[in-house]
């Protein structure tokens, strides 16, 4: 499951930072996922948009995959942090504001609309 996860996380990022640096007539490049120094540059909205409509999928995938509630912490803290070891890998440690911000609260919107949505669906059940 947390393969999965991890796999649907970069797929979808990679994916929302394409089509939100297109709109914005950003230089796209796959890499600019991957360094926290991207987030302070002219394209710093469309790279924290990104990552807040990549939360917003992730919400769906943890219905679908994870399935309960009591995991979603779980997934979502441990897949943002393969993607911060990454991040620090490929370009630092992240100190840029921006890219901090966006990325907790990505973090807390996941957790918490998608333990919401995990509670219905098992209620349903």
């Amino acid at each position: 499951q947390m393969v999965a996860m991890q796999a649907a996380f970069f797929a979808t990022l990679g994916i929302a930072c394409t089509a939100a640096l297109l709109c914005t007539g950003g230089r796209v490049e796959l890499g600019r996922i991957f360094r926290s120094a991207e987030y302070a540059g002219e394209d710093w909205v469309a790279l924290c948009l990104a990552t807040v409509v990549t939360a917003v999928v992730m919400v769906a995938l943890l219905v679908l995959v994870v399935e309960r509630a009591k995991k979603c912490l779980d997934f979502v803290v441990t897949y943002h942090f393969f993607h911060f070891l990454t991040t620090w890998a490929c370009g630092g440690l992240p100190v840029q504001g921006a890219w901090w911000a966006s990325n907790i609260a990505a973090i807390v919107l996941a957790t918490v609309v998608g333990e919401w949505c995990c509670i219905r669906a098992e209620q349903r059940e």
